[in-house]
Formats: structure tokens, C-alpha cells, sequence
């Protein structure tokens, strides 16, 4: 069965995986697991901002520093 999934739901995983430490490798491992998993049903609007977040990791021009994080974070949790 697909699980549409809303902007909350994503943004707690997001933030869940940003908890301990601010890690871009995480963050990026987080947001493709979000973004590939085949049982959710993700929003147009959500997809589009997860998706920038699976390349963090690959280069420096890709990271975001941890305050524009939490601002898709806070974006994603209001959609």
C-alpha cells in the first residue's frame, strides 16, 4: 500500500536526522531514502525540495549550511 506522506511527516524525519549532529552525509542518505522509497506517495512540492538534499554530500557548492537546512525544513513542514 502507498503512504501519501504530508509536509510534517517529512520534516520530522529531516529534522530527526539533523538531531545530534549536523551531518550533510546523513542528511543526504535521509532525504534518498525519503525521496526513492516506492511505498510513499510524495507531493509534487515536497519531492522538489527533498530532492536538492540527496546531493549535499557531493559537492561543497550542494551544501547548505545548517541554518538554510532548518529554513527547507520549516518550508517542507508547512506544505
Amino acid at each position: 500500500m502507498i503512504e501519501k506522506v504530508t509536509g510534517k511527516e517529512v520534516a520530522e524525519i529531516l529534522e530527526k536526522a539533523a538531531k545530534n549532529k549536523y551531518s550533510t552525509y546523513q542528511i543526504a542518505k535521509v532525504a534518498y531514502e525519503i525521496y526513492s522509497n516506492p511505498g510513499r506517495d510524495l507531493p509534487q512540492n515536497i519531492s522538489d525540495k527533498v530532492y536538492p538534499l540527496m546531493f549535499m554530500d557531493d559537492a561543497p557548492e550542494m551544501e547548505l549550511t545548517e541554518e538554510e537546512f532548518r529554513e527547507v525544513v520549516e518550508q517542507i513542514k508547512h506544505m
